[in-house]
């Protein structure tokens, strides 16, 4: 696990609970964590992404309501094993595969989240998962490719192989 991608992931979490409120807009926040954590997983590989999965998603339930302690977790977890696993045979240095994969996984994270939450309601997973979720999953994307954009570019065009260096 690299040093590197435990720090930005502690970054993000402390970014997304404060200053979160900040950037929301009508409630909807973008997912700073979990931009992080793919990055990490894809970076690191899955039993690194699995361990920063937890480790992050914990943090995460201990800052909400004990009720769910442990969901975020249990969500973080296997959206990061997948990752991981999938990051050892992605073509990383594609654009649209970081976006692909960072909307894959953020409707994963999402449906299984829910349907926890929802105590295995299909119909109500469904519905939060159309009207919480699906927002919250555009601006994730729309400012992870704000970030890509910002990180990457370098002599007037934007090089992804930067992220990943070998």
């Amino acid at each position: 696990m690299r040093l590197k991608h435990v720090i930005l992931l502690f970054l993000a979490f402390v970014v997304d609970s404060t200053w979160g409120h900040e950037i929301a807009i009508r409630g909807i926040r973008p997912d700073f964590v979990l931009i992080m954590l793919i990055y990490g997983a894809m970076g690191s590989g899955a039993f690194a992404g699995t361990v920063l999965g937890f480790s992050v998603g914990l943090l995460e339930d201990f800052n909400g309501s004990p009720e769910n302690l442990g969901l975020n977790a249990m969500c973080n977890t296997l959206v990061a094993y997948g990752v991981g696993v999938a990051g050892n045979t992605l073509y990383r240095d594609s654009l649209s595969t970081l976006l692909l994969t960072l909307l894959t996984a953020s409707i994963v994270h999402s449906a299984v989240y829910w349907l926890v939450f929802t105590r295995f309601q299909p119909a109500e997973s469904v519905y939060l998962l159309a009207t919480v979720s699906l927002p919250t999953i555009l601006y994730t994307i729309t400012v992870a490719l704000f970030l890509i954009i910002v990180l990457t570019f370098r002599q007037g065009q934007i090089d992804v192989r930067w992220l990943f260096p070998e």
